[in-house]
């Protein structure tokens, strides 16, 4: 019976973490996003990288520590004139995806 309660105190402190470490990693990719449409105000084009929102919106470029892959991945095309934004959340690794045409997260998985 112990052994159940200590496993059950487990989850429930480790979904508690997921939550709030889900919830930070998807705040500073809204805030990656709202840097975004800045610097397109300020320059009419979206940034072919995240670096080019460095040093006037970041020093560096946000991390997120919710998984192995710490890195949000950033894509523009410039042809259709949009980009996305990726980042992969912790075990099983969800992937979540931002697109500017439709101004949506989604859960690829």
């Amino acid at each position: 019976m112990k052994k159940l309660l200590i496993f059950i105190f487990v989850i429930i402190i480790y979904n508690i973490a997921s939550s709030y470490t889900l919830d930070n990693t998807r705040e500073k990719a809204n805030n990656i996003i709202k840097n975004i449409e800045l610097y397109k105000n300020n320059t009419w084009e979206y940034p072919k990288s995240l670096n080019n929102l460095v040093p006037k919106y970041y020093d560096k470029i946000p991390r997120h520590y919710s998984s192995i892959m710490t890195k949000f991945i950033y894509l523009y095309d410039e042809k259709d004139k949009y980009y996305s934004i990726t980042y992969i959340y912790s075990t099983p690794f969800w992937k979540y995806y931002y697109n500017s045409n439709s101004k949506k997260w989604t859960n690829l998985d």
